[in-house]
């Protein structure tokens, strides 16, 4: 069904006052964590959702780490512009939402890519999100998330991506925070591929760096070629036999 029909399939499934997510490589780690959302929310009637602090664990490293955007949070409460800003939340599995208002989420979101960012900005348009900052789920990543196991520079070419769809979506009523945020990512994806360019280059050797701008200059004449051959094929036929022989 791919990720965002199946969110919409479950929340559709979903008959209670209140909807909690654990996605298929995530777990919790309170027993308490439902209890402990579920009155916040009795206790906060206009919340749309609350969250609570996360753990990631980097399964093949087998290494845990707090989650450093919300080690960042200075406020226990969030609105639409906080989460524009930077996915505090992180994940589904450590949220609780309030039905009634998920319920009041406009239909047209599962017809764009829609995964827990762009869902909670648009439940944080319906009332606020409280943070419990108990640690009580984990975040898993490995090679074979759908996220996470995107290279660094695919993360970053489809962030922006869906950025400017978002920021339709919203009628551009954000479009300030978001046009921060594109220059922000597209800032970040520059650095990260000149920083791989360059670790590139200095691995490889002087011999290899020759052999490669060779193989650039004889796809440039393969090209030229193609288009002399449209015109003459006699002429780009002797020419391209000059090429093989001085290859060779």
């Amino acid at each position: 069904m791919g990720v965002t029909r199946n969110i919409k399939r479950c929340i559709e499934a979903c008959s209670g006052d209140y909807i909690a997510f654990c996605e298929g490589d995530d777990y919790w780690t309170d027993s308490y964590k439902l209890q402990k959302q579920m009155e916040f929310l009795e206790n906060h009637p206009d919340y749309a959702l609350c969250f609570n602090a996360i753990m990631i664990y980097y399964e093949y490293e087998m290494r845990y780490m707090s989650h450093p955007e919300q080690l960042l949070l200075k406020k226990d409460t969030l609105v639409t512009e906080d989460l524009i800003e930077s996915n505090y939340i992180g994940n589904f599995s450590c949220c609780m939402y309030r039905a009634s208002m998920v319920r009041e989420i406009p239909k047209a979101i599962f017809d764009i890519y829609t995964v827990d960012w762009m869902f909670n900005m648009a439940c944080s348009r319906l009332g606020r999100i409280g943070f419990i900052r108990d640690w009580m789920s984990v975040y898993r990543i490995h090679a074979n998330g759908a996220w996470s196991g995107k290279s660094y520079l695919d993360r970053r070419r489809d962030l922006c991506q869906v950025i400017d769809s978002y920021n339709k979506f919203f009628s551009y009523e954000y479009s300030e925070q978001f046009s921060k945020l594109k220059e922000k990512v597209t800032r970040q994806y520059g650095d990260e591929y000149e920083k791989q360019v360059d670790n590139r280059s200095e691995k490889s050797s002087p011999l290899s760096l020759h052999k490669s701008k060779q193989q650039m200059n004889l796809i440039k004449k393969c090209g030229y070629l193609l288009i002399r051959s449209i015109r003459n094929p006699r002429a780009a036929y002797n020419k391209l036999r000059t090429i093989i022989i001085n290859i060779e």
